[in-house]
């Protein structure tokens, strides 16, 4: 087990703190080649340096979000202050504090919004039909 975990923690700094410095060469290249003289080889190694410069910051994405998901499921589903935090935090995103009227005016009382956001979708939903038989 210690050796398996010796090997993995040597992978993982080799590897991502590797993965910064790549990240950093890639764009030193393909900075290089775009101030180059422009040929057919010039702009096929662009391209390359751009798909591998997108490859890399893909991986750099994948980490940290898996990173992200391993401390939501370490301390997000209990009753903790992170878990608080985070919901608050998603409440507050997601609170609507103004609306603005057709006029321009804007609305900041909650009767207001409310009177807004009501008068909008009654007229939105409400069927406006004429038959002709």
């Amino acid at each position: 087990m210690r050796e398996v975990a010796s090997e993995l923690n040597d992978w993982s700094r080799n590897f991502l703190g590797d993965l910064e410095k790549r990240i950093k060469r890639a764009k030193k290249a393909l900075e290089a080649c775009r101030r180059g003289v422009i040929s057919r080889d010039s702009v096929a190694k662009e391209e390359i340096w751009k798909y591998r410069l997108e490859k890399l910051e893909n991986q750099r994405e994948l980490y940290w979000k898996q990173r992200a998901t391993t401390h939501w499921l370490k301390h997000g589903d209990r009753n903790t202050s992170f878990f608080h935090k985070s919901a608050s935090e998603k409440r507050r995103r997601n609170k609507i504090t103004r609306l603005v009227r057709d006029d321009g005016v804007v609305v900041h009382d909650a009767e207001g919004i409310h009177a807004l956001v009501t008068n909008f979708y009654t007229s939105f939903f409400s069927i406006q039909c004429s038959f002709e038989i």
